[in-house]
């Protein structure tokens, strides 16, 4: 799967999260690079390593794109209650 998709699979998580979370628009850009980070993590390690996908960047793999939407989402989950923790 592409690099750029896995960019912009991050970049919309991250940018849902922002909208729906808490409703300040003052971190998209920080939501955007968890959403980014997390899509990476998923999409291409964790397809690799449980899925054994291999990587291959010219086609795309919609069961890595699920993987990548979930490690961002999860990553974005797991910032969102340390953020929660920290302000408390």
């Amino acid at each position: 799967m592409s690099i750029l998709i896995v960019f912009g699979i991050g970049i919309a998580a991250g940018l849902i999260a922002a909208f729906l979370g808490s409703g300040e628009r003052r971190y998209l850009f920080a939501h955007a690079v968890v959403g980014i980070v997390g899509a990476m993590l998923g999409g291409v390690l964790l397809a690799r390593l449980v899925a054994h996908k291999p990587y291959s960047p010219n086609h795309f793999d919609a069961e890595a794109a699920a993987w990548a939407c979930g490690g961002a989402i999860l990553l974005l989950a797991g910032a969102k209650l340390i953020q929660a923790r920290i302000l408390r």
